[in-house]
């Protein structure tokens, strides 16, 4: 499966932005877009289900350069940056993947919304697979929770879609029955 990193979408582009859910700048604390937070606990929930997972970001389009790199005292491979999968349209993507011989895509987008200024920020996290050539949706899962704090939130979200795809996939695994 062809997996693209978490989207971010808002009724107000602010809303995507991590740094505005902060309340104390001075905590030292590392500011991550959703994606960051998200991805990691849907992918290992999705590897978990039994899935196994290509990156759009990591695929290449072209072969890039890569030396070998000597800076103080650190000696490693620097690889040149070059465009990938990710940077392609939904419909290139697909064609990417089934190039590749995938058979699916999963997509992940983060819809924060905030109706007004009394009511409370909404987030709801959509985790879609769809099947390769043809593009249909296979499945859906949705989870949404109130905002309490931007990781917790984000965090609480991906383990509910994660345990979602679990539940449909391999539900005797998610209730601890074992055959």
């Amino acid at each position: 499966m062809l997996v693209t990193a978490t989207q971010c979408m808002a009724n107000e582009s602010i809303l995507c932005d991590p740094a505005i859910y902060r309340t104390n700048a001075n905590t030292g604390l590392i500011l991550q877009p959703a994606d960051a937070l998200i991805d990691p606990i849907v992918r290992l929930k999705l590897e978990l289900a039994g899935y196994t997972l290509s990156d759009a970001s990591t695929l290449r389009l072209v072969t890039v350069d890569r030396t070998d790199t000597t800076e103080d005292d650190w000696h490693g491979t620097k690889v040149e940056q070059g465009p990938t999968v990710a940077g392609l349209s939904p419909a290139d993507q697909g064609a990417a993947a089934a190039s590749l011989g995938l058979t699916g895509v999963i997509r992940s987008t983060l819809i924060i919304t905030k109706t007004s200024n009394f009511d409370p920020v909404k987030f709801e996290l959509v985790v879609e697979m769809f099947s390769l050539p043809e593009g249909a949706p296979l499945w859906t899962v949705r989870c949404s929770e109130p905002f309490e704090d931007f990781e917790g939130t984000s965090r609480l979200l991906a383990s509910c879609a994660g345990d979602g795809v679990l539940a449909w996939r391999a539900p005797d695994a998610v209730i601890g029955r074992q055959p």
